[in-house]
C-alpha cells in the first residue's frame, strides 16, 4: 500500500507537536481496516518526505521482532542504511513509534 502524502519523521517545533501527533494518529488509523487481523508487521519505508531515512519494521510479535533483528544485522546489503525493528507496545520501544501508532491497529500477540 502506498500512502501518497506521508508525514516527516523529523520532530516538529514544540508549537506544532499537537498537530503533528494528531496527523500521525489519523494516518495510522486509516490503515486499521487494512492491517487489523490481516498483518502482524508494518513496514514504513520512509520514502517521500525523508528519502535519506531507511525503514521501520513495526511489529507486535516479539518472536518476529527477534527474527527481524537477526536478519537485519546479518544483511550486508543494508550496510549504511538505517533499518529499525520497533516492537509495538514494548515499554522499552522507541517512544515515537510506540505513541504514534494506535495499539488498536494490532491484534494481541
Amino acid at each position: 500500500m502506498e500512502i501518497p502524502e506521508g508525514l516527516s519523521g523529523q520532530p516538529p517545533p514544540a508549537a506544532r507537536r499537537f498537530q503533528y501527533e494528531a496527523l500521525h494518529r489519523a494516518l495510522y488509523l486509516q490503515l486499521l481496516p487494512h492491517v487489523l487481523n490481516h498483518h502482524r508487521l508494518l513496514v514504513d519505508l520512509h520514502s517521500g518526505a525523508d528519502p535519506q531515512l531507511g525503514a521501520d519494521l513495526i511489529c507486535a510479535d516479539s518472536a518476529l521482532c527477534a527474527c527481524l533483528r537477526t536478519a537485519v544485522a546479518g544483511a550486508e546489503q543494508l550496510a549504511g542504511v538505517e533499518v529499525r525493528v520497533v516492537p509495538l507496545g514494548d515499554e522499552g520501544a522507541d517512544l515515537h513509534a510506540r505513541t504514534i501508532i494506535p495499539p488498536a491497529n494490532w491484534p494481541a500477540s
